[in-house]
C-alpha cells in the first residue's frame, strides 16, 4: 500500500514538474543595464528602481534630502515669487489656484521679514543641490565617467546660466547672491556625498 501510494504521488507531480521545467526553459533573463554614459528614458527608471530597491540607508537618506530640497525651493516659488510664473497656468488647469492663493495670502504677512536672497537665491541653490544629489544616486554603481558627465553638464548649466547673465549673453541680471549660493550648494552636496561615501566604506568594510 505504501509503494502504490508514493508511485501515485510521484505520478501527480510528475506534470507539475514539467510544467516548471518548460516554464523555466522559456524565461527570458533581462539584461544588464549599459554602463555608457548616454542613456534613455527607461534606462534612468531602471536606475532610479534599482536604486530604491538595493541602496543603503545612506543612500536612502540621501535621497529623501533631495526631495526636501526640492520641495522647498519650489514652495518658495508658490509662495512669494510672482503669480504670472507658468507654473500658475498649471495650477489654474488643475483648478488648484484658489488653494495656493490662500496660501500666498498668508506667507505674503511674513514676506517682509524674510531676507532677499531666500526668496531670490535660495530656491536655485536648493536645486542645485538636489539635481546634485539626485545625479549621484541615479548613477550610483556606474561607471565614473558616466557619473561625472551629466553630474558636471548640470552644475556647468547652473553657473554658465549666471555667467552669461554677467556677460549679458542670457537674459535676466546677475546677482552675486545667486553665485554665492550656488558655490555654497555645490559644496555643501559634495559634503553630502563625502559623508556617504565614508559611511559606506566603513559599512561595507
Amino acid at each position: 500500500m505504501r509503494l502504490g501510494m508514493s508511485t501515485v504521488l510521484r505520478e501527480c507531480a510528475r506534470p507539475v514538474k514539467r510544467s516548471i521545467m518548460a516554464a523555466s526553459a522559456h524565461r527570458t533573463i533581462a539584461p544588464k543595464p549599459s554602463n555608457s554614459p548616454f542613456f534613455t528614458p527607461l534606462t534612468v527608471i531602471n536606475r532610479v528602481t534599482g536604486a530604491c530597491r538595493k541602496q543603503p540607508v545612506a543612500q536612502t537618506a540621501t535621497s529623501i534630502l533631495a526631495t526636501v530640497a526640492m520641495l522647498a525651493g519650489g514652495m518658495i516659488y508658490v509662495l512669494w515669487r510672482s503669480d504670472t510664473l507658468l507654473m500658475f497656468a498649471w495650477f489654474d488647469a488643475l483648478g488648484m489656484r484658489p488653494a495656493v492663493g490662500m496660501l500666498r495670502e498668508y506667507a505674503a504677512l511674513h514676506f517682509q521679514a524674510l531676507p532677499h536672497w531666500v526668496v531670490f537665491s535660495l530656491p536655485q541653490a536648493l536645486w542645485l543641490f538636489s539635481g546634485i544629489l539626485y545625479f549621484q544616486c541615479i548613477w550610483r554603481g556606474a561607471n565614473a565617467a558616466s557619473s561625472m558627465l551629466w553630474t558636471g553638464a548640470f552644475v556647468a548649466i547652473a553657473f554658465g546660466f549666471e555667467l552669461g547673465q554677467l556677460l549679458n549673453l542670457v537674459p535676466g541680471y546677475f546677482d552675486v547672491w545667486d553665485a554665492l549660493s550656488l558655490i555654497a550648494a555645490y559644496l555643501l552636496a559634495l559634503a553630502v556625498l563625502d559623508f556617504t561615501s565614508t559611511r559606506r566604506r566603513r559599512v561595507q568594510a
